[in-house]
């Protein structure tokens, strides 16, 4: 496939997996009336879990686009989508506050390193007369996974017969953006300098 036909697949791979990271972070909203009776938490404490998975995703920001120009896209991507899932999943296990604010702020911290370097390798592939509609589908990515997480958590909580169902489903399409995005998100198209950006 060329590069200019591959470009479509990196941003497909990119808006999956920024979609993804927001889906795992607006799960939790909704369920907050199911897991305050579950877990006993107050209203200070149902805040502090939301508050946690920001103050990790905050801290993430930088360090996610340093590390990723030092040791790659694909494996940031494959590494942080792979905790990601495995830390929403751990959130349905939780049997107490501080086992939620544990994993939620470590799914805040896996969650932390996807938009910088999805925002990189989309401006790589795409030469500067597309990138502004390609980082617009970059981005839509947010408001598509808000919306899926919204409207089908409680769903999915209420017909599996828990607030815990919602993270173990939810925590699956991470992990499996994580093997989509090792097998096949290349670094930069075929002849692009290490150096330079394709531009």
């Amino acid at each position: 496939m060329s590069s200019d036909s591959y470009r479509w697949v990196i941003l497909g791979l990119a808006f999956l997996a920024f979609g993804i990271s927001y889906m795992v972070r607006m799960i939790y909203p909704p369920l907050i009336p199911m897991m305050r009776v579950a877990l006993n938490l107050t209203y200070s404490e149902s805040g502090m879990l939301m508050s946690g998975f920001w103050i990790g995703y905050v801290m993430m920001q930088l360090p996610s686009g340093l590390v990723s120009d030092k040791i790659g896209v694909r494996r940031i991507y494959t590494v942080s989508l792979t905790v990601t899932g495995i830390t929403c999943i751990l959130i349905g296990f939780a049997k107490s506050f501080l086992d939620c604010l544990v994993y939620r702020f470590a799914n805040g911290l896996a969650a932390g390193c996807i938009c910088a370097p999805g925002s990189a390798t989309v401006m790589r592939w795409f030469q500067p007369k597309d990138r502004a509609i390609a980082l617009s589908i970059f981005q839509l990515s947010v408001s598509v996974g808000t919306v899926i997480a919204t409207a089908l958590s409680v769903i999915v909580a209420s017909t599996f017969g828990g607030w815990m169902w919602t993270f173990w489903i939810f925590g699956i399409p991470s992990l499996a953006a994580a093997i989509l995005t090792m097998l096949f998100l290349k670094e930069r198209p075929e002849g692009a300098s290490e150096l330079r950006p394709w531009i």
